[in-house]
């Protein structure tokens, strides 16, 4: 039977998640599977010594990606599959936790279902991109149950544990910042199951937690040296991080003790900040119950006071307590924390009573507690199977963006990032006019009104009204510009506008993105399109100098002031700014192949060759391509 019960909650664990194999790459999942996500992806260095997806330090998790690269060469199936089997692992070290922790065949099995059907693990496993949170789960599983079993041993075989406990927690970190605070599991479990005696000296204790401080103090080092650069971070409302703790504490209750569809599909704090008080009050009962429960448990249940100090710890970093730049709350960001409420749950619902202690002798049930035990595994079935119709269900929802945006948006209708997202989609499927209904909607709900278009009005607005630049923050976070995200709105308005051919609309449009952020290069680039369709073309040049000034690698922004320099017949200009653009992009547009026409003529027959051979491999329309080598 113990045998069959490992093997079901591995089956559930890969079955749950089979939806999600089909499913496409998903926002910067395209990025991830290329390798540029980590400076190209061509080197195991790079891993360590270069930003994750430019904002992060992460290094295990790029390390994934290129040892799958070879095998699998980037396939969505592949990167998919290898979720899941992470999500299957993990739940099977849960299995081993708790059975050595409780010596109870049913906790075990319990405490791995419960986490196999885990519905905050969803975006974890199901969405290639939360490789992070899944990895980052798998060691600490495996870090806890090293570390208990060093704590319960003596002599050489304690040191074993030990050294894995070391090894597991390094990867962690090096996997999710998130996991950083867990230190401080390591002499809180010292101190719940071995305190100092004369036979556990304290110097003990001290030279099994040195080797933690110092990999800490080695990430910290390295995230300086090569992480992301957070020179202009900054709080935009230092007011606000009191009460986006409290909402973020009870979201994150929420989204792990009573989950249900809308809270796992929430990535913004605007449902819980419309109930005011009562969010708040919420947040702060349930910070006063951890205390008091941790209180309690201490001594009479050390194993769930663990657990519980787990789940706080690795909720820390994640709880805008301290600045985080986007999103300020994602189910995945619990993720790591679930091991410790799939445990907690586990001896609550699958323990015979709740005053079962590990080691104790086991005594007959009265019909009493016989009555207790079988309510508790009805409640444990029904919310299993809650648990699985919720998890099998969202695991569907990421087959593509347009999918996950939507019902992102349906489930939660202040994300503005969602809107965004979705609307950008649109745009780059060339799905015009849904893009501007999208984008149009969200407008109106940041501004409460129809007149965003009207440049006074969204100026004054944005300083005036305290509630436009709040409901950017209840989704960004308080290390985000609201001017700059507003800036990025309007900018996918002005393109979108562009591709409608309305392009009076669209440039006073990037004329109020330009207003909102003077260090948004799409705004420039917008206006220079807007030129370039005027013929103004010394207009062009200065907007189209701005976005590349800005950002250098904006291989489009290059190709247009090529462009905008042959309308000025600057060609050594025209020609220098298309071989940058290739150099950045070589498969924009067709640079190639007006690179080819600078380069005829100037005189250069045998570079416009090569460069007319060159568009001919990149571009499915060879119509112009063959004309021009008739010539």
């Amino acid at each position: 039977m113990w045998r069959a019960g490992i093997l079901t909650v591995l089956l559930i664990s890969v079955v749950v998640y089979l939806p999600s194999l089909s499913g496409e790459p998903v926002w910067d999942d395209p990025t991830i599977l290329s390798g540029s996500a980590n400076g190209g992806g061509n080197s195991l260095i790079h891993c360590f010594t270069r930003p994750f997806l430019g904002k992060y330090y992460r290094p295990m998790v790029p390390v994934s990606f290129y040892l799958e690269r070879p095998f699998f060469h980037g396939a969505p199936f592949y990167c998919h599959l290898t979720n899941i089997i992470i999500h299957a692992l993990t739940a099977l070290v849960i299995i081993f936790l708790l059975s050595f922790l409780y010596r109870s065949k049913r906790i075990a099995i319990a405490g791995g279902l419960l986490f196999a059907l885990q519905p905050v693990q969803v975006s974890a496993v199901a969405w290639i991109g939360g490789r992070t949170e899944s990895l980052c789960t798998l060691f600490m599983s495996i870090f806890c149950y090293g570390l208990m079993r060093a704590v319960r041993l003596d002599g050489k075989t304690m040191w074993k544990w030990m050294a894995l406990s070391l090894i597991a927690w390094t990867f962690a970190v090096f996997t999710k910042e998130q996991a950083l605070p867990s230190i401080l599991l390591v002499p809180l479990a010292y101190r719940l199951f071995k305190p100092y005696s004369d036979s556990h000296p304290r110097w003990r204790v001290w030279m099994a937690i040195a080797p933690f401080i110092y990999i800490a103090t080695l990430y910290m080092g390295l995230m300086i040296a090569y992480g992301p650069s957070h020179g202009q971070f900054r709080i935009y409302n230092p007011a606000d991080i009191p009460f986006t703790f409290l909402h973020t504490i009870l979201y994150y209750a929420g989204v792990l003790i009573i989950p249900s569809y809308s809270w796992i599909h929430s990535l913004s704090l605007g449902y819980l900040s419309n109930h005011g008080i009562w969010s708040l009050a919420g947040g702060g009962c349930i910070l006063a119950m951890v205390a008091g429960i941790f209180s309690k448990w201490r001594t009479s249940q050390p194993e769930a006071a663990w657990f519980l100090a787990y789940i706080v710890l690795n909720l820390a970093m994640v709880s805008n307590i301290i600045l985080l730049q986007g999103t300020p709350v994602t189910p995945s960001r619990a993720g790591i924390a679930g091991v410790g409420v799939a445990a907690l749950l586990g001896w609550m619902l699958g323990s015979r009573h709740l005053g079962h202690r590990p080691f104790a002798l086991r005594k007959p049930l009265v019909s009493q507690e016989l009555w207790r035990m079988q309510f508790r595994r009805i409640i444990l079935a029904c919310f299993l199977c809650w648990c699985c119709y919720i998890s099998f269900n969202a695991a569907r929802e990421w087959q593509n963006e347009v999918t996950a945006a939507s019902v992102i948006i349906k489930n939660d209708p202040d994300c503005v990032w969602a809107r965004y997202k979705l609307s950008c989609t649109l745009l780059s499927r060339h799905n015009t006019r849904p893009a501007i209904e999208e984008l149009s909607q969200l407008l109106n709900k940041i501004y409460r009104s129809d007149q965003w278009s009207n440049k006074p009005f969204a100026i004054w607005t944005l300083r005036s009204d305290p509630r436009v630049q709040a409901s950017i923050r209840q989704v960004e976070g308080t290390g985000s510009s609201p001017r700059k995200w507003l800036s990025c709105i309007y900018a996918s308005m002005g393109f979108a506008l562009l591709d409608e051919h309305r392009n009076g609309e669209a440039e006073g449009i990037f004329h109020i993105g330009e207003l909102m952020s003077q260090f948004n290069p799409d705004n420039y680039l917008g206006l220079g399109y807007c030129m370039l369709a005027k013929s103004k073309y010394a207009e062009a040049v200065r907007y189209l100098s701005l976005a590349v000034a800005i950002n250098p690698d904006l291989a489009k922004g290059h190709a247009k002031l090529a462009q905008a320099y042959i309308g000025l017949k600057q060609r050594n200009r025209a020609k220098v700014e298309f071989e940058v653009c290739l150099e950045k992009q070589p498969l924009v547009g067709k640079a190639p192949l007006e690179r080819s026409v600078i380069q005829s003529e100037m005189g250069d027959h045998a570079g416009a060759l090569a460069s007319l051979t060159e568009a001919g491999a990149i571009s499915r329309d060879r119509t112009d391509i063959t004309l021009m080598l008739s010539r």
